[in-house]
């Protein structure tokens, strides 16, 4: 009997053992999961933090360039009401403008032919003077002032009709130059329309 409870002792004694050891498996194995799933959890977590930031990062970016275009939109609108603005008040001077240089040129134009009249006439009066010196040799001392009268009467009519010419054709330029300047000027608004219908 002493044996067989010697045994069942043994046996009992080496069960307790092996459960004990069993337990501590476990509970290593266990506290062993634990600690990777809590590491999981904390690499996820922060992990998520980090996206999360990252999104709230990009959101603002998003949020930063939305207000830059917006703002780029709305002065680019009133950069091209001004243009349109200065382009029809630039067209209204450019109209007076043309105007007033052509009633210039047509009064510049009616003077030179005044002037040719003058001129013509001094000519003929000259001529005229001439063959009365041929034919009145008695009056050659009153013709010949009378001439020398007229031959600068002629030469001021001729000095102040050539600066007239001058004028008219500097006038002329003008409107040339002026004529190139507003086809240039129309180049421009043009491509201002055009990048304005590529930026809608």
């Amino acid at each position: 009997v002493y044996e067989h409870r010697s045994r069942l002792e043994k046996s009992l004694q080496k069960e307790k053992n092996e459960h004990k050891k069993s337990k501590e498996d476990l509970q290593t194995s266990f506290a062993k999961e634990k600690q990777e799933s809590q590491n999981r959890f904390n690499s996820l977590n922060t992990q998520h933090k980090m996206l999360k930031s990252e999104h709230e990062d990009v959101q603002n970016e998003l949020s930063a360039w939305q207000h830059k275009h917006a703002k780029l939109d709305e002065d680019f609108k009133q950069l091209q009401s001004d243009r349109e603005l200065e382009f029809k008040q630039l067209k209204e001077d450019k109209v007076q403008y043309m105007s007033n240089l052509q009633a210039q040129i047509d009064s510049l134009q009616d003077e030179a032919s005044r002037l040719r009249a003058i001129h013509t006439g001094l000519t003929d009066q000259l001529r005229e003077s001439q063959l009365i010196a041929n034919d009145s040799l008695n009056n050659n001392q009153m013709l010949s002032k009378l001439k020398e009268d007229l031959v600068i009467n002629l030469k001021d009519v001729e000095d102040e009709r050539q600066t007239l010419l001058d004028r008219i054709r500097e006038l002329e330029r003008q409107v040339s130059t002026n004529k190139e300047q507003d086809a240039l000027f129309q180049n421009q608004m043009a491509e201002l329309h055009d990048t304005a219908a590529q930026h809608k």
